[in-house]
């Protein structure tokens, strides 16, 4: 699920940051992929779909005109393909399109509680779990070293997908039953590093910027 979906968010990028097409259909078939690996790709396809969009808005380029429309629709027919016949297969053997007890939405009174206690625990698993935790607090160190790498689009765009993953996770547990299995560890942890490749590639794109300042 993490190959494919970073993958997905990856070929995005390069399909922008060198102006070729092509990238865009690979990363379609990644998230045809990465739903047909999990459930959870299905929504990780709207998040790379996202990507697209914001990834046009930042390279100066309108995704939606005639001339660059084709390659937004690469990314969203592949995985569109997979999910109808997936979908397709559920309804003829009359099997539930969701999970039973996980997929419901449940609109809480007592939803602030669950925001602010959801970020917690992810913040907490981020960095106190045995989940290469060490990442997030040498990537916040970085960040501070080589704060211009702030202007680059490439890496204004990977803060901006693990943004998104972030605040999927978060509504998945303050909007669904999830909430209740919040404590689990193996559920949190499994979800934080469905993007954590994620992590990684920004640290590297943050150094790189630092070391070629010096070597100036």
């Amino acid at each position: 699920m993490a190959f494919y979906t970073c993958a997905a968010v990856w070929f995005v990028l390069l399909g922008y940051h060198h102006k070729e097409s092509s990238f865009f259909l690979v990363a379609g078939l990644c998230c045809g992929m990465a739903f047909f690996v999990k459930f959870e790709g299905a929504v990780y396809s709207v998040i790379v779909a996202g990507m697209c969009v914001a990834g046009s808005r930042l390279y100066k380029i309108n995704i939606f005109s005639k001339e660059h429309s084709r390659d937004f629709f690469k990314v969203v027919l592949p995985v569109a393909v997979v999910v109808s016949g997936y979908l397709l297969f559920k309804y003829v053997n009359g099997i539930g399109f969701g999970e039973t007890g996980k997929t419901t939405l449940e609109f809480s009174a007592n939803v602030l509680y669950r925001f602010f206690f959801t970020a917690k625990q992810i913040l907490l698993n981020m960095v106190k779990t045995g989940n290469w935790g060490w990442n997030w607090l040498l990537f916040v160190w970085i960040c501070f070293t080589g704060y211009r790498v702030f202007q680059l689009k490439h890496f204004q765009y990977i803060l901006i997908s693990i943004g998104a993953f972030i605040g999927f996770d978060i509504a998945l547990f303050v909007l669904t039953p999830n909430f209740h299995w919040i404590f689990s560890q193996a559920l949190l942890s499994r979800l934080l590093l469905h993007y954590f490749p994620l992590l990684p590639f920004a640290s590297a794109i943050v150094l790189e910027k630092v070391f070629s300042e010096k070597i100036k």
